[in-house]
């Protein structure tokens, strides 16, 4: 299952041509992602707590169509089966029932006081909606 967040483009969010840029289209992706660990938990504050936090490791965003100026969107988040110390997760955001872009993203979970790299054993993310990650071309 995958955790979703609606969205109405603003003017403001756009460019000179009313299409949202990659910097807001991450915008809307990451939004989705924190509120799914804010309902989820562990929270970010949870783990920052814990003296953990993610670090984003590469991300790989394909974009189908353009978003426009006062689209509706639904941008969708999930956690995908991780292992070692790789978080993998994944995004997309639908206008009208179209996909109109994807992203896969890795992330690591390091301890902020010993800075090293901590195994996906580390927190527990059952409470997480979990789906497959997609396939990105190379």
């Amino acid at each position: 299952m995958k955790w979703e967040e609606k969205f109405k483009v603003k003017f403001h969010e756009t460019d000179a041509n009313e299409v949202a840029g990659v910097s807001q289209i991450f915008k809307y992706i990451q939004e989705a992602a924190m509120c799914q660990l804010e309902n989820q938990h562990p929270t970010y504050k949870e783990l920052f707590e814990q003296k953990k936090a993610f670090i984003l490791s590469s991300i790989r965003l394909e974009m189908h169509a353009p978003i426009f100026a006062y689209d509706k969107i639904i941008a969708r988040s999930w956690a995908c089966p991780s292992r070692g110390v790789n978080f993998v997760r994944c995004y997309e955001i639908e206008r009208d029932g179209e996909i109109l872009c994807e992203a896969a993203s890795s992330w690591a979970l390091v301890s902020t006081d010993e800075k090293r790299l901590l195994p996906v054993e580390e927190i527990d993310c059952s409470n997480y909606f979990m789906d497959e990650p997609i396939q990105t071309e190379r």
